[in-house]
This record gives structure tokens, sequence and C-alpha cells, in this order.
């Protein structure tokens, strides 16, 4: 269900990526790290955001799309993982409510390489909230992003029923732009969203 992107790399790109994290990135996240933790303390802020903002800085801005997509896990995978791993986190507090509301719902567009991925049960919402989670077009979502939807609409208002589309687009720099565009278009059309205005 995940794009064709391949999970290998050329021999090459493994051989450059291998020197990277061993010899060059330890230095550029101690560097990020240390700066973004100076800034934290002088603003009186949370070092642990400043610390995981210094070291994403680098692994984004230094790794290909095809490197952070050989790392990282697709989101097709990540949501499934998620799914089931808030299931039993939930349950073990016995949250029925919220349980039944986190289920896999996984529908196909018509746009190659591209679904939605629902958070929240959308034959029961009120409102439907269609999310993309970024990345540039070259990392997949992570379980962070669903968190946050789920925090930030699912959850946000008790009395409201709101689910969330998690569009999963076709990455770079196998799907080159607007192929992202289109299939955003493609969801934004799904009859899902006609039933529940925003």
């Amino acid at each position: 269900m995940e794009t064709s992107v391949p999970k290998q790399l050329p021999l090459g790109s493994k051989i450059s990526l291998l020197i990277w994290m061993v010899f060059v990135a330890p230095v550029q996240v101690i560097f990020n790290i240390t700066r973004c933790v100076a800034i934290a303390r002088s603003r009186h802020l949370p070092l642990r955001f400043y610390f995981t903002c210094g070291l994403l800085r680098v692994v984004l801005n230094k790794l290909t799309g095809r490197q952070l997509q050989f790392l990282l896990p697709g989101s097709t995978e990540c949501y499934q993982k998620w799914i089931a791993e808030s299931r039993t986190e939930l349950g073990n507090g016995r949250n029925v409510a919220a349980v039944a509301n986190l289920r896999e719902r996984i529908e196909m567009l018509p746009v190659k390489s591209s679904s939605i991925m629902w958070l929240g049960d959308p034959s029961t919402a009120d409102k439907a909230v269609l999310f993309f989670h970024g990345g540039g077009y070259k990392a997949p979502m992570s379980a962070g992003h669903m968190e946050w939807c789920l925090q930030a609409y699912v959850y946000a208002n008790p009395t409201l029923k709101v689910a969330v589309a998690l569009l999963r687009y076709a990455l770079a720099p196998e799907a080159a732009y607007p192929v992202q565009l289109s299939q955003a278009s493609s969801a934004l059309a799904h009859e899902s969203f006609w039933y529940h205005p925003f």
C-alpha cells in the first residue's frame, strides 16, 4: 500500500550515509544541540524541545529524500503501528470510548500511491479535517503528527465529533511536484468531506 519508493539504497549512497552518520553527524548534532540549548536557556524555555529541534535540524537538512525514506518507516507502516500502540495504551487505561474511536481505517484514493488514513470515525463525525503532514515532500509521516492531530482535533472538544483524514502522498524524488497537489485535490474531493463541512 505504500508508494513504490524502494527501501534500498545504492551501495555508494549507503557508504556515504554511513560515513556521514559516523563522522560528520555527531559533530553537527553536538554543535546544533549546544546552540539550541543556549537559546532555550537564555529564553527560559523547556530544553527538551530545543534538544529535539537541534537533532532534527541536522537530519532533515543533510539527508536526501531517498536516505530519509530508507531510514524511516513509511507513513502507512507508521500509522498502523501507532494505531496498535495507542489502542493498547488506551485499553490499559480502560478508556473504551477512545479505543473504539481509534481503529485502522485506510481508504485508497483514485490518484496513484495516495490514501486517506483516518483518526476518529468519519461515519459518525460532525466535522472532518484534512491533514497534510509536511516533510518537504521527502519525509514520511511520523507518530508525532498523529498524536498532534488526535489531541488538537479529535480530543480537543468533547461535545464535537471530529475525524481527521491524514493524507498519505507520494514522496520525492520518485514522485515530483505537482503529483502531491493532484493527490491532495483527490483527497479533498473525497466523499467524506461533502458530508462534513469544515
